[in-house]
């Protein structure tokens, strides 16, 4: 948080104060990083779930995905494997709208970090 303070001070063995020190600083959490974001499927239909895999560092909780517009999509489903440091997420969501289709991905930690936005690769959406 912003303007955080701490007190160190020594005790005597009597208990008597022998210094007092305040410290004021902010403390950043920090950024998370988001590595890569890919389709699992080639082409995909409209309003049938598609699996998006992400790739990022152990401190991301959860994954945003956004449209063109920037608007924010709703997932189905996420859940990750933890895999030498890194989490590989498992991202199940539905396209409403056909086209050649990519979006922007990013991960959150716990303190609600953004990692900044990632393109997906493209993703070819059919009605039928």
């Amino acid at each position: 948080g912003v303007q955080r303070t701490l007190t160190v001070a020594g005790i005597g063995p009597d208990g008597e104060f022998l210094s007092n020190v305040t410290v004021t600083t902010d403390v950043q959490a920090p950024t998370p990083e988001t590595y890569s974001a890919q389709f699992v499927e080639d082409t995909g239909r409209v309003n049938v779930p598609v699996t998006l895999k992400v790739t990022t560092d152990a401190t991301v909780s959860r994954i945003h995905v956004y449209n063109t517009y920037g608007l924010k999509m709703g997932t189905l489903s996420q859940d990750y494997e933890e895999v030498d440091g890194q989490r590989i997420w498992t991202v199940t969501m539905k396209i409403g709208t056909p086209g050649t289709r990519s979006f922007l991905v990013e991960g959150t930690n716990q303190y609600g970090v953004s990692s900044g936005q990632l393109e997906t690769d493209s993703i070819n959406v059919t009605y039928f």
